[in-house]
Formats: structure tokens, sequence, C-alpha cells
């Protein structure tokens, strides 16, 4: 075998294996809505209705969960920040209607001009986000300034609890507790990783490949879902009703049922035509 031929056979199969390389990882663009997730595996109806099963990233940033909750979807652990008015007692003056709840991410340190935003803190709202304001809430401090009437801050940090009527406690430190007021209008705008907060229905977009002639099955690089509809509302339980009042209603449907045939009796009677009298026989 000559050279010249030996060159062609090995360019021949570079080009084989590199044509084989690329087809194995073939872009792939998914829209569609969330089925289901079971650990790294989630299941996607596409736009095409066609089923794809999709092995998510392992690194929880690379999954953003995006929606609109009410004061019913928090939970104790979630981080949250939100402004409001509050006294020199740390008190909350009014109910707190926007809210953000994110993730945190403890691999990238926020910078100064964001610790107002991801580091739980109380900041005060005119300070542009600079520094903590934990004095004024009954912290320490070697010099406490005066505050006259309730001022606006900045609360950053992880949900305590939730009461039955709306009372939120948000922890911003060790021993810091900050109480605020929650109502049915209250919404939460999401900002979170990964997709355990998903629920079936859900619009998501996953950028990924698949590996051909099999292109339901793919490896995302990243995934994107957004909540079809607003988490945590709590339907309106029925008003139970007491033995009374089912009493009262029994009767009033008796009654109702026996009043028409009443009625058509008297009505009947009413209506009888007097009997006219013989009419004599004429006389012949």
């Amino acid at each position: 075998m000559s050279h010249i031929s030996r060159l062609l056979i090995i360019a021949l199969f570079t080009q084989v294996a590199v044509a084989t390389t690329w087809g194995q990882n073939q872009l792939i663009s998914i829209e569609g809505q969330f089925v289901g997730v079971r650990g790294q595996l989630m299941q996607v109806k596409g736009s095409d209705a066609q089923m794809y099963l999709v092995l998510l990233p392992k690194e929880p940033n690379k999954i953003q969960y995006s929606g609109t909750a009410a004061a019913g979807w928090l939970r104790p652990g979630v981080f949250v920040r939100f402004s409001g008015m509050f006294d020199d007692r740390g008190v909350g003056q009014e109910p707190i209607l926007e809210m953000e709840a994110f993730t945190p991410n403890p691999r990238r340190p926020p910078r100064p001009d964001q610790l107002a935003d991801v580091t739980p803190g109380i900041y005060p709202a005119e300070a542009g986000g600079g520094g903590g304001a934990a004095a004024l809430f009954g912290g320490e401090a070697k010099v406490q300034p005066k505050q006259v009437g309730p001022s606006k801050y900045r609360i950053v940090g992880r949900v305590a609890g939730l009461g039955r009527k709306g009372e939120l406690g948000v922890m911003t430190g060790p021993r810091q507790i900050v109480q605020v007021q929650l109502t049915e209008e209250t919404r939460i705008k999401l900002e979170m990783e990964g997709a355990q907060f998903a629920m079936p229905g859900d619009r998501v977009v996953v950028e990924g490949y698949a590996n051909p002639p099999t292109l339901t099955n793919v490896t995302a690089n990243s995934v994107q879902i957004e909540a079809a509809e607003l988490l945590g509302q709590v339907a309106a339980k029925p008003v139970r009703k007491t033995a009374k009042q089912r009493r009262e209603e029994a009767a009033a449907k008796k009654a109702e049922a026996e009043k028409p045939a009443a009625e058509v009796e008297a009505g009947e009677n009413e209506a009888a035509p007097a009997e006219a009298p013989a009419e004599a026989d004429d006389a012949e």
C-alpha cells in the first residue's frame, strides 16, 4: 500500500470519527409543560406533544424556578426579603404586601452593594442597603441613634414560622426574629433554584443535548421553570351550619312543600261556583 493510500484511509477514519462524535452531541431545545421529577430525572411534555426525559444539571443554580405565591406558600427555612415600616422595637407598623423569596448562593460571596439583597440582616432603607441596623431593633451597639417615629427598613432573613392569622417570623440574626403581618393580598415573587417546587402544568424551557436517533432522552445544560398558577392559595373552607340552622332549614323546606297543596285546595273551594236553583217547570 502506497503512502498516499495510507493517508487517504487515515483521513477517512478521522472524518468518520468526527461525524460520530458530532452526532452524539446534538444540541436540543425543549419548550413544554412540567410533568414530574424523581431525583435527577424530570419528565416534560413538549409543545410538540412528545414526552421527554430530562437529566437535570448537578448544579442547582442551573435550574431556575420563578413564579408568584400567596402567603400560605411560605414555610420555615425559606429565605425572604422585603421592606416595611418598623418602630424602634422592631414591631411592624403595616402589613407586608410585597415580598421576594430567593435561594442564597454560598458559592459566590456577595459584593458590598448586594448585602441588603442576600445577607440576613436589617438595613435602613435610606442608607441604600449599606450596613446593618440590628441595634435599632434591640441589638447591642456602642452608639444607638435615637429614632423618632416609625422608619422604613429592608429585612433579609430566613422564615422561622407562619401563624394561622398571617403572623410571619423572620430570623435575621442568631437571636433576632422580626415579626410582620401578612394578608390575603400579600404576593411573593419567587426566584428559587431547583425543581423541588415545580407543579404539573408549569412552563418549562430546557437547553441541552441528546444522542441521535433517540432525541427524547435529553441531558440538560440549563432549565427554566415558571409556575403556571398562583402558589399557596388557600381555598375557602365551607362554613359549617349549626344543628339549629339545619333544623330551621328542614322545617322551612317542609313548610314550602306543604304550602302549594293547601293553597290549591283553598283556591278550588273559592273558585267553585254556587249551585244554581232548579228552574221551575214551565206552566203548560
